[in-house]
């Protein structure tokens, strides 16, 4: 396995919402809501980051972006897909808590104060 694919950075990111995370809080790994039904987690590398927020997280007040590092993940990664030149990065399976490595809290839209 490459060791970043072309990104500036050798972690991998997943974005998620923190209401969803926190129902894995004492949980070994974790899996978002539509992981059964895709079969794979959506990931992206440090340049990706506008593009995801722009095409994925439209009128989401704030997510948690998850760092990865991709040597303690067991499940199979893969760097694939069309929609930037780097390609995504899928997981296979699972993320394990101790694959990650930090978690960012990112407002991306403030509500109006009335």
């Amino acid at each position: 396995m490459k060791d970043n694919y072309g990104s500036r950075d050798p972690y991998i990111y997943h974005f998620v919402q923190p209401a969803y995370f926190h129902q894995f809080d004492d949980q070994p790994e974790y899996v978002p809501a539509r992981f059964e039904e895709e079969g794979f987690i959506h990931n992206c590398f440090i340049e990706q980051f506008d593009h995801v927020i722009s095409n994925h997280f439209q009128g989401v007040d704030e997510v948690y972006i998850l760092r990865l590092d991709k040597t303690k993940l067991r499940s199979k990664l893969l760097v694939e897909g069309e929609g930037h030149p780097l390609g995504f990065p899928h997981i296979y399976g699972p993320i394990e808590m101790d694959a990650i490595i930090s978690k960012e809290l990112r407002v991306l839209s403030k509500k109006a104060d009335f």
